[in-house]
């Protein structure tokens, strides 16, 4: 190979790994995006659920006090206890889901070392 054809070969080989360095640039961009999303969105979710538990509260106790001054039967105590416990359950998922969309956040910025 002569001079010429081995500096054609070599502006090649950069303008490969330019392109390679864009693609790398825009596929961490795109991961911290994604993330960042996911982790606002399950944020949100947990405002609703934690907003969910005060209201199925108040509905058991209401329905609570109702049994006991003998307007509600005692399936409608049963009934609100289990809303309420779902309600509880749900919270929990979120919180999960919460915690580790936040640690996807934190892997994309670089916060957290992979092995």
């Amino acid at each position: 190979m002569n001079r010429l054809e081995h500096q054609s070969k070599a502006k090649l080989q950069y303008q490969r790994l330019q392109f390679g360095m864009d693609f790398l640039k825009s596929e961490i961009s795109s991961e911290y995006v994604m993330a960042l999303s996911a982790y606002t969105g399950n944020l949100n979710e947990l405002r609703i659920a934690k907003n969910n538990i005060t209201v199925a509260r108040d509905i058991f106790n209401t329905v609570k006090l109702q049994y006991d001054k003998g307007i509600k039967a005692y399936l409608e105590v049963i009934v609100s206890e289990t809303d309420l416990r779902t309600a509880e359950l749900n919270y929990l998922n979120i919180l999960f889901q919460v915690l580790s969309s936040k640690m996807d956040l934190e892997k994309a910025s670089g916060d957290i070392k992979i092995n």
